[in-house]
């Protein structure tokens, strides 16, 4: 065990094993501990395109709703944040019948 290991766990309440790699390891070492990133492959990595759908609300009056949250979004999102934020768009579209 490296010195002090045992006294910084009781200081800090880390038990002795997570102590012992926090001070023996390098940098190097240590990063070997962390998780990859997520790895994207195919075509759901891609960027999904808001500018056919910010024509669209330039239609809308000014102060809808809809128009002000697409105006403000970039014009490329990623495919992921695409289908979380749709549901909310959806649900901001006018309904001509009320």
């Amino acid at each position: 065990m490296a010195r002090g290991a045992s006294s910084r766990s009781a200081r800090y309440g880390l038990p002795a094993e997570i102590a012992d790699l926090r001070t023996e390891s390098g940098p190097n070492e240590s990063s070997a501990l962390r998780a990859p990133p997520p790895a994207r492959a195919g075509p759901w990595d891609e960027m999904i395109s808001l500018r056919p759908l910010k024509e669209f609300v330039q239609k809308l009056n000014p102060d809808h709703p809809l128009r002000v949250v697409l105006m403000a979004e970039p014009d490329e999102i990623d495919r992921d944040e695409y289908y979380v934020k749709l549901t909310v768009w959806l649900r901001l579209l006018p309904n001509e019948g009320s």
